[in-house]
């Protein structure tokens, strides 16, 4: 009888077990990782742009779904007006800002930032020619666009208005164009790469180049994504993105595909 009750205990034990094991095998659920919200600067070719089939490209889009690849992350990438870009990255509506940043103290203290991406000067592109590669004595006929939020626009209200030009601001880069053609300044302050893609469309052959930008801390040139301040692994897989694209060549082709005009 006492080696039955025996039997009988171990039955309920292995029995016990049996649905411990059974319970502890069934599948957890998923942990969700949510996708990645990478704002981009709207409507600027080559960096973001819809194009002929409707679909939205460009150099920093690329680069955003790589990273994305990089980091096993779904994308959605935002295109927004570019004064919109970091205080949506601040107030946490967005993940990562891929948008030719430069580091500047003021940003660095609000915001992360990646090693540089590109590289890339600024130029005036003018319709007169009379400003083609314009002298300082000018200056007081000058009437220059520049594009709201971006460093060119403090570039020129510290060199340019004290010398007696005017500053015209406007939200996209579309506007400022536009600006331009339609006569409301007869000179526009912009990035190299969208200012050179310009020159080289159909735009192209009623524009002069005025200049470049002198006596520029080397360090504004130098283009970043940016992050919020405690999202350092994000900007290591911004960083690991970049150096795996340029060890394969695949940043090369990228770069010979959107900006067939530029050498870095």
């Amino acid at each position: 009888m006492k080696k039955i009750l025996l039997t009988g205990s171990a039955a309920i034990l292995l029995l016990a077990g049996w649905f411990l094991v059974e319970r502890d095998a069934q599948p957890t659920a998923p942990v969700m990782i949510e996708p990645l919200d990478i704002g981009v600067e709207a409507n600027v070719e080559p960096f973001s742009y819809v194009d002929v089939r409707g679909e939205l490209t460009g150099f920093d889009v690329e680069f955003a779904r790589e990273v994305c690849r990089m980091l096993r992350r779904d994308c959605r990438i935002r295109a927004l007006p570019f004064p919109s870009l970091l205080p949506a990255l601040q107030a946490g509506r967005l993940d990562l800002v891929v948008a030719g940043l430069a580091e500047t103290k003021e940003r660095g203290r609000r915001f992360l930032f990646s090693e540089p991406y590109y590289r890339s000067g600024s130029l005036f592109i003018t319709t007169q020619k009379r400003f083609e590669h314009f002298t300082d004595d000018r200056i007081p006929e000058l009437v220059i666009g520049v594009q709201e939020g971006k460093l060119q626009n403090a570039y020129i209200e510290d060199r340019y208005v004290p010398q007696g030009a005017r500053r015209r601001a406007y939200p996209s880069f579309e506007a400022l164009v536009d600006a331009l053609t339609a006569g409301e300044v007869n000179m526009i302050f912009l990035d190299g790469v969208p200012g050179y893609n310009l020159l080289t469309g159909p735009q192209g052959a009623a524009l002069f180049i005025g200049g470049r930008a002198a006596d520029v801390d080397d360090r504004l040139t130098e283009c970043r994504v940016a992050a919020k301040l405690q999202d350092h692994a994000l900007i290591d897989g911004v960083n690991r993105t970049l150096h795996t694209l340029q060890s394969n060549g695949e940043f090369q082709d990228l770069i010979i595909r959107f900006f067939p005009f530029f050498s870095f």
